[in-house]
C-alpha cells in the first residue's frame, strides 16, 4: 500500500508537497506567492503542514481542507476568553461615529454581516435605523430577522460590512477581502475580526491562534493590514477596546476598522512581523507541558 504522507523540500523558492506520488507546488492562499517556507514546529496533525509566506506574512495550513483535528495542546494558565458581543457592538458604533454617522445614519444606510455569527452586531445597527443584511445560510435562526444574501454583491451596495471571525476559516482570505471592498459604497467601512497571531509571543495561546479543525490561516496585524491594502482597503483604526482582554494592550483578537481606499499602500514589514511568533513557538515547544501533550 502507498504511504500517505507529506514533505516539502526546497526547490529554489518553491516548496513541493508530494501526495500519492503527485508533486504540487505550495502556493500562498492569499498573495499566490510560491516563496514560502515550511513551519514544521506548528501543530497541524499528520496529513497537513504549516507554511509561512515570505511575501505577505500569512501562516497557512496546506492542504486547507483539514482531514483530522489538530492536536489540542494545553493552554497555559486558567484564563479564558470572555467577549461581550453586545458591548463590542456598542463600541463599534462609537468608533464608527468618529468617521461615519453610525448612530445617526443617513437614510438608506445598509450594513452587511459577511459569514455566519451572532446577531448582536446587526441587532445593534438595526436599533439605530440601519438596513441590516447577512450572508447567513438559509434556515438560520440566529439572523432570521435580517435580510439575507445568497452571495456577496458584485457592485457597491453597503456602507458597512462586518467580517466577524470568518477570514481565518477561508483558504483564500484575500479574495474575501476583495469581495468586501467591492461590496462597499465609496467611503464605506468594514470591520474585520480575527484571532491575533501576535498574541502567541505574549500568551502562548496556540489553539486560539489556530483552532483545531476550524482555522486554516492565521494573521499577524502586519499581515492583515497588508492584505487589506492589497484588497483596496485602508485601515483607519485598531479597535482593541472591542474585547475584554486579560492583559491590557495585548488582546487575543485583532479587530481592524478599514474603509474603501482610493490608493494602495502595502506595508513592507509583513513577513518580518511573523518572526517573533515563530521564535515564541520554538520556545513553547521546549516547555514540558507542550512536549508531553
Amino acid at each position: 500500500s502507498r504511504h500517505f504522507g507529506i514533505y516539502a523540500p526546497a526547490v529554489g523558492t518553491t516548496r513541493l508537497v508530494h501526495w500519492h506520488d503527485v508533486s504540487v507546488p505550495v502556493v500562498c492562499g492569499a498573495c499566490a506567492s510560491r516563496d514560502v517556507r515550511a513551519v514544521p514546529q506548528w501543530p497541524t496533525g499528520k496529513r497537513a503542514q504549516a507554511f509561512a509566506c515570505r511575501e505577505c506574512g500569512l501562516l497557512f495550513v496546506h492542504p486547507p481542507a483539514l482531514r483530522e483535528p489538530l492536536p489540542d495542546f494545553k493552554q497555559q494558565g486558567d484564563k479564558q476568553i470572555r467577549s461581550t458581543k453586545r458591548g463590542a457592538a456598542r463600541a463599534l458604533v462609537a468608533a464608527l461615529d468618529h468617521h461615519f454617522a453610525a448612530s445617526h445614519p443617513p437614510a438608506g444606510a445598509r450594513v452587511l454581516q459577511f459569514g455566519s455569527g451572532s446577531d448582536a452586531w446587526l441587532n445593534a445597527f438595526q436599533g439605530l435605523g440601519w438596513e441590516t443584511w447577512s450572508t447567513e445560510p438559509p434556515g438560520s435562526v440566529a439572523l432570521a430577522q435580517h435580510k439575507r444574501l445568497d452571495a456577496m454583491p458584485v457592485e457597491p451596495s453597503f456602507d458597512l460590512v462586518i467580517a466577524y471571525h470568518v477570514l481565518e476559516r477561508l483558504a483564500r482570505p484575500l479574495d474575501a477581502l476583495r469581495q468586501i471592498a467591492t461590496a462597499l459604497n465609496p467611503g464605506g467601512f468594514c470591520l474585520v475580526s480575527v484571532p491575533r497571531l501576535d498574541t502567541l509571543a505574549v500568551h502562548g495561546q496556540i489553539t486560539f491562534c489556530l483552532r483545531p479543525g476550524k482555522h486554516v490561516v492565521a494573521f499577524t496585524e502586519a499581515c492583515l493590514r497588508g492584505l487589506a491594502a492589497r484588497a483596496g482597503l485602508e485601515v483607519v483604526a485598531t479597535l482593541h477596546d472591542l474585547d475584554e482582554a486579560f492583559t491590557p494592550g495585548e488582546p487575543l483578537r485583532l479587530r481592524l476598522l478599514a474603509r474603501k481606499a482610493t490608493t494602495t499602500v502595502i506595508p513592507a514589514t509583513a513577513a518580518e512581523a511573523l518572526e517573533p511568533v515563530l521564535e515564541a513557538l520554538s520556545a513553547l515547544q521546549q516547555q514540558p507541558e507542550l512536549e508531553s501533550s
